[in-house]
């Protein structure tokens, strides 16, 4: 493992003080669907695209294929996704939303994204870009250490 830099210290701390906010906020949320979790939003969004198999939506997901198919065995039970045969392999099978799954996505995203915007407002829209140029390359970073490592 290489040496740590210097200039990475800060960084650190501030993830790791982040790490804790969120966690902290999400404890906070307001269950919009009484049998969702928080750690079920994930699948969901990860579902907005389209159908998935269990191991692609893992892999999505950043989970074990174990934990992602009892969250869509929990899903499925609510009406909020369905499995359906995979057009590109009748025996396999593909999980996807239904109707009452995309909607409760779509309510947790302009839930959350009004959220944001209230916590943010005070921020110049630049910030808010440049926030996010750097997130999603600091992720992309971190995703693909994880893609490496397994």
């Amino acid at each position: 493992m290489p040496e740590p830099r210097h200039a990475t210290a800060p960084l650190v701390v501030s993830v790791i003080r982040t790490m804790k906010a969120m966690q902290a906020m999400r404890q906070l949320a307001p269950r919009i669907h009484p049998a969702v979790e928080p750690s079920h939003y994930p699948v969901l969004f990860a579902l907005r695209e389209g159908p998935l198999r269990i191991g692609d939506l893992a892999e999505r997901t950043l989970s074990d294929a174990s934990t992602t198919s009892r969250q869509v065995t929990h899903l499925d039970r609510h009406g909020l996704v369905e499995k359906l045969p995979d057009p590109l392999d009748g025996r396999a099978q593909v999980v996807g939303l239904t109707g009452e799954g995309g909607e409760l996505v779509a309510t947790i995203a302009q839930r959350r994204d009004g959220w944001f915007a209230h916590v943010l407002a005070d921020w110049p829209d630049e910030d808010l870009r440049t926030l996010a140029t750097y997130l999603d390359r600091f992720t992309d970073t971190l995703e693909t250490a994880l893609r490496k490592d397994r």
